[in-house]
Formats: C-alpha cells, structure tokens, sequence
C-alpha cells in the first residue's frame, strides 16, 4: 500500500516503505524482491540510491489511476449536497 500511496517520482526508497510500513528492511526489500519479479513494481536507481515504483505497465498502476479518478467523481458529487445543504439553512434562518 505504500508504494500505491507514496509519490510516483521520483519513487519510494526502502527506508521510506520501512517507516510507513512499520515492517524491517530486510522484510520490505523480500517484498519488494518479490512485487519486482512479478513485475509489479520497478526500481529506479540514481547513483547508489534505489527508488521503488508502480510499474507504468502494471494493472496496479491502472488501478490506482481508476481509484483517483472515482475519488474525484465522489469530489465533484459531494460539492453539490454541500451546496444545497447550505442554501437550505439560508432559507430556515429566514
């Protein structure tokens, strides 16, 4: 789930995941080892530094986008109630 919230770019390092997670390091790299071999996941590497991420052509990164874009339909959905709500007080303080 960290790697689904956490930030896309430049990645997460496993010290990052390790502190979300609560879990240790060498139980987050086995996991990431694994999610990397299913090709879940894809490692980023900039010098002697390791950043994990959704792999752009995973389904999980598609599902993730699919997720995003429910929140903001719930979002736009929700702006009205608010509004009319409002405009409903207004009326019974009159």
């Amino acid at each position: 789930m960290a790697l689904i919230q956490g930030p896309q770019k430049p990645g997460m390092r496993v010290g990052e995941i390790r502190l979300q997670t609560h879990l240790s390091r060498p139980a987050v790299s086995h996991h990431l080892k694994i999610l990397k071999e299913a090709q879940i996941i894809s490692v980023h590497k900039e010098g002697t530094r390791n950043f994990y991420l959704l792999d752009a052509g995973s389904k999980l990164k598609s599902l993730k986008n699919l997720a995003s874009e429910i929140d903001k339909l719930f979002e736009q959905c929700e702006e009205p109630a608010t509004e009319s709500r409002s405009r409903t007080n207004e009326r019974d303080d009159l």
